[in-house]
């Protein structure tokens, strides 16, 4: 819930930015595999593909074509 969380206030503070800038259409997300630095979002064992659901559910709809 906590990654969740981060995911709705960066997409806020995009939102929140002029149109058609790139920092209000791209969002760098740290890092797919850093088992060993303790941050990750590829899937794993034990949370399966929640980063990624969460990532799809959260940023989506900005990129769906008309």
């Amino acid at each position: 819930r906590y990654f969740y969380r981060l995911l709705n206030n960066a997409k806020a503070e995009m939102d929140n930015r002029p149109k058609g800038q790139m920092d209000a259409d791209v969002v760098f997300l740290d890092n797919w595999n850093e088992f060993g630095e303790g941050h990750y979002i590829m899937p794993t064992a034990q949370y399966g593909y929640g980063y990624l659901y969460a990532v799809k559910q959260t940023f989506a709809d900005r990129w769906q074509k008309d």
